[in-house]
């Protein structure tokens, strides 16, 4: 038999949910923790999910059958299932609502007979049992005062006034007797193996496996109104918890009582359970529900209700200033009334050998002999916040200045000479203050406050207390500094405190108050201090601290409500917490909440929100996340949303990081983005061999027409080459060739020596020429004039003056510049004379002009007198030797090679003249040279 033996009260402060702080509504139920740390309430407007910040509701609009529901269990595959009266049962999962009808179709109604085996789940409903299976609850009427356990061959026989309950196998054979009681209303099957139940004074569990029962009787809780009906087994965190009004009992693992708890009758529990912080949740019908701080074993609790103005030690004995009734000596924790005195204190110190309690307007001094009090003769005057003797001299610091007191403690001098005057200690043998940021130092010798170096602090000077040969100083927003050897330095960096007062326990370890807070910064392994913050939330007293002080290995708090002392091995860090995805929406749609994999798409918005479980101080946190492989760096949101816009086909960890107090907790998500099928690596694979094979078709098609090109225009060269040949040969045919040496011989024998010598140089010069200008592609017009009038001055001596010949040139056209194929214009002038000119009686006359077209191009006409093209083929036609010009020949095909090579366009004509200008005879031959430029 086991009995309670002790317990924890609460009197301290609570915390409280409801319906303004998105609880479901202030009617709760139930409630319980699932296995990943949501505690869950049950509600007659909902079920709410809370996270220690925020509230997620359940209602009939998010598929819940009813709002009301009133008992809840959670199994080992995190389903939370929730029961009540209505046609439909289930349990919520993953956020989503889950419900089932019964295969007999009627209305389901708990009783408080809940059976749990795992994962699986059942009910009775009366005489009707009710087992979830897959999509249905199956129905199945049980035997009269016979019900069966689920999942085990194990049956509860009870008489007719189920007074009488034992259990039974399947072949009727007793198991267990369970204990007689007046009335038996409800039990419990938990973990398949332990069947309980709960009753007026005691409780009962028996274990399946071997039928062992653990009684435990409730004999401090007999007076507490409608016991009956408010006792009830909760199982959270795989421990079993029993609750009823105003009180509330945990189970070890040997099902023996490990805690129990008073609830403050104020809040008129109806049900609690402890969750796996050790926080108390209470649960009542108009209030919502109150979160009970963690309890101290060994908190010791004074001046219940009195605000506490000065802790200090002296003389290793602890003196507490306690507003409207005075100080107090704790000497071994036992509190004796030292000083009565209604006005608040101020500070208390120490000076020859005397103790000064500073009450602002007045001191009163402790001395050997006894009290006396000090009242300045300036009624004015107020002794502000600390007295310090220095030299033997007091200084007093007021409000917002210094003065100098003289031996009777009277104002003697008051220090002006800086605009504002903060704090005073002494260390190595000086005196220091500050004003506004600027360090000061007393000079003896000038009897004044001056500027010390170019030590500030960032904010206003608070509070400073000294340790050895240190003094740390407080200050209004810029953190904990440390001074020592002349210099100040600050102890976090990015420290922003406000530091009300300070206690240091050694050089690595320093507590202060932080606006109702208590702060610890603690030096590490590497020389650097950390911060840790401690709250109500921690399972301090309350928010409301003033003083601390470190005396023994105990934490002395002075609050507002009173002292409470601590062993500083019991103070309780803010650790406990968890990461989680709240939500994951792919362009609004939800999705799972592990993993999440998509077909890739433009313009895809992914959108997560996550946070983090944290029922210590869920407001310090932060929030950090980073898509790996892609991003190196962190990202902060102050929301915990994460927004990813268009991922390209991979496969991502999207990495979410949650920090508070100095630690950081790490949760991942998998992101897929899939790619479509011509974003796959075998369709990129086919691509690429199909494009290399492309491409080597291409290659290959252009190397057998760049060999084509090649041949061609070998061929092409060869051509022009012979056409070359043949043109410098026509020019140079025997004809001609006879002719020119006829014509010389002929004015050698007519003893004309100039005139031979004449038609021999240019004869010669010609002959030059037809070589030099055979070799080339083009040449100027220049050039061509010059051996046209070369021809032509040759073929003029050998006509004897019968012929004539005009060249002339465009103004517009560069000479210089200008070029034109070679070998084009000769043949032509040839053709003119030899078979235009020739056979006219009379004198004849060859006209060639360049005429300027345009920048790109130019026009040569070259017209003869002579008989005209229609009569020359007239005579070769009727003429016995059956031949035509080689040089006519020679032209067109050279014409044809210029434009294959595309490097030239001329077009040509010929026509005769007779039939373009009346009474006129002779042939026109109109030549347009236009020449591409080639990038």
């Amino acid at each position: 038999m086991l009995f309670f033996i002790g317990y924890i009260c609460f009197a301290q402060d609570y915390i409280n949910y409801t319906e303004k702080d998105g609880l479901a509504s202030n009617f709760v139920y139930r409630m319980t923790q699932d296995s990943e740390g949501f505690i869950w309430f049950l509600t007659d407007k909902g079920i709410s999910k809370f996270d220690g910040k925020f509230f997620k509701n359940y209602t009939t609009k998010d598929g819940l059958p009813t709002n009301d529901n009133w008992h809840i269990r959670i199994t080992p595959d995190n389903r939370i299932w929730y029961f009540s009266r209505s046609d439909e049962l289930g349990f919520i999962k993953n956020d989503s609502v889950f419900k089932f009808k019964a295969s007999n179709g009627k209305m389901m109604n708990p009783n408080g007979r809940l059976f749990q085996s795992g994962n699986d789940i059942s009910f009775i409903d009366y005489r009707v049992s009710y087992a979830f299976s897959d999509t249905i609850w199956l129905s199945k009427e049980n035997q009269t005062c016979k019900i069966q356990l689920l999942n085990r061959d194990v049956f509860i026989v009870s008489d007719s006034t189920d007074r009488e309950v034992q259990l039974e196998d399947n072949h009727g054979c007793i198991l267990s007797r369970l204990k007689k009681n007046p009335v038996y209303r409800t039990f419990y099957q938990f973990n398949d193996s332990l069947l309980v139940r709960a009753l007026d004074s005691y409780y009962e569990i028996i274990n399946l496996n071997s039928f062992e029962a653990v009684y435990g009787d409730l004999p401090h809780f007999k007076n507490y109104e409608n016991l009956k009906s408010l006792v009830n087994f909760n199982q959270a965190n795989k421990r079993l918890q029993l609750s009823g009004r105003n009180w509330l009992i945990t189970l070890n693992n040997k099902l023996e009582v490990g805690e129990t708890f008073v609830i403050p009758t104020s809040l008129n529990s109806t049900h609690s359970f402890q969750d796996k912080d050790g926080f108390i949740w209470v649960a009542t019908n108009t209030n919502g529900v109150y979160k009970l701080p963690i309890g101290y074993s060994s908190i010791s609790n004074y001046f219940a209700g009195k605000q506490i103005s000065k802790l200090i030690e002296i003389n290793n004995v602890v003196y507490v200033g306690v507003d409207e009734v005075g100080v107090y000596k704790l000497d071994k924790n036992k509190p004796t009334l030292w000083v009565k005195e209604k006005n608040g204190l101020n500070n208390i110190s120490t000076f020859r050998e005397m103790i000064c309690y500073n009450f602002r307007f007045y001191l009163i001094i402790e001395d050997g002999l006894g009290f006396k009090i000090t009242e300045p003769s300036n009624t004015t005057f107020v002794y502000g916040k600390k007295i310090l003797n220095y030299n033997n001299i007091c200084f007093s610091e007021g409000n917002s200045g210094i003065w100098r007191l003289n031996k009777n403690l009277e104002p003697e001098k008051g220090y002006v000479n800086h605009p504002y005057y903060q704090g005073l200690f002494e260390q190595d043998d000086s005196l220091f203050s500050f004003s506004f940021k600027q360090m000061l130092f007393y000079n003896n010798e000038t009897d004044a406050f001056q500027n010390f170096k170019k030590e500030e602090i960032g904010q206003k000077f608070l509070t400073n207390s000294q340790y050895a040969d240190q003094n740390y100083i407080g200050t209004e927003g810029d953190g904990l500094y440390r001074f020592s050897d002349g210099k100040l330095y600050k102890l976090i960096p990015d420290d922003t405190a406000v530091i009300n007062q300070i206690s240091v326990e050694n050089p690595k370890s320093i507590w202060a108050i932080s606006e109702g807070i208590l702060l610890h910064y603690k030096l590490d392994d590497n020389g650097c201090f950390s911060i840790s913050r401690y709250s109500q939330i921690n399972g301090l007293p309350t928010n409301n601290l003033i003083s601390v002080l470190f005396h023994n290995n105990k934490l002395y708090l002075g609050t507002t409500t009173g002292l409470n002392i601590i062993n500083k091995s019991e103070i309780k860090q803010t650790s406990y917490f968890t990461p989680y995805v709240k939500s994951i929406y792919l362009n609004e749609t939800r999705k799972d909440l592990d993993s999440l994999a998509y077909f890739y798409e433009k313009n895809i918005n992914l959108k997560v929100n996550f946070g983090s479980i944290n029922f210590f101080d869920s407001n310090n946190t932060t929030y950090e996340y980073r898509l790996r492989p892609t991003q190196a760096n962190w990202t902060t949101t102050s929301s915990g949303e994460v927004n990813l816009y268009s991922l390209e086909p991979e496969n991502y960890k999207l990495e979410l990081k949650v920090s508070h107090n100095g630690i950081t907790k790490i949760k991942g998500v998998t992101v897929s983005v899939l790619p479509n099928w011509w974003q796959t690596s075998k369709f990129k694979w086919a691509v690429t061999c199909l494009f290399l094979i492309f491409v080597t078709i291409v290659i290959w098609m252009i190397s057998v027409n760049l060999r084509k090109k090649r041949n061609k225009k070998i061929i092409q060269e060869r051509q022009l080459a012979q056409l070359e040949l043949r043109a410098l040969r026509s020019q140079m045919n025997p004809h001609f060739i006879h002719n020119s040496l006829n014509a010389i011989q002929y004015y050698i024998q007519r003893h004309e020596v100039e005139l031979s010598e004449d038609y021999l140089s240019k004869f010669a010069t010609l002959i030059r020429l037809f070589f030099k200008y055979s070799r080339r592609g083009s040449i100027s017009i220049e050039e061509e004039v010059f051996l046209l009038r070369n021809y032509l001055d040759v073929e003029k001596l050998r006509f004897e003056d019968k012929l004539e010949y005009e060249i002339m040139v465009d103004d517009k056209i560069d000479n210089d510049e200008q070029l034109l194929p070679s070998m084009i214009l000769q043949p032509i002038v040839e053709n003119a004379v030899n078979h235009g000119l020739f056979h006219k009686e009379a004198n004849g006359k060859i006209e060639i002009r360049f005429t300027y077209k345009n920048p790109s191009s130019f026009m040569v006409t070259i017209q003869d007198d002579g008989i005209g093209i229609l009569k020359s083929k007239k005579i070769y036609k009727n003429s016995s030797k059956s031949y035509q010009t080689s040089s006519s020949n020679v032209l067109n095909e050279r014409l044809e090679l210029l434009k294959q090579s595309k490097k030239w366009n001329v077009k040509y004509s010929i026509e005769d003249r007779s039939l373009i200008e009346k009474f006129a005879t002779g042939t026109l031959v109109t030549l347009i040279l236009k020449q591409y430029y080639l990038k």
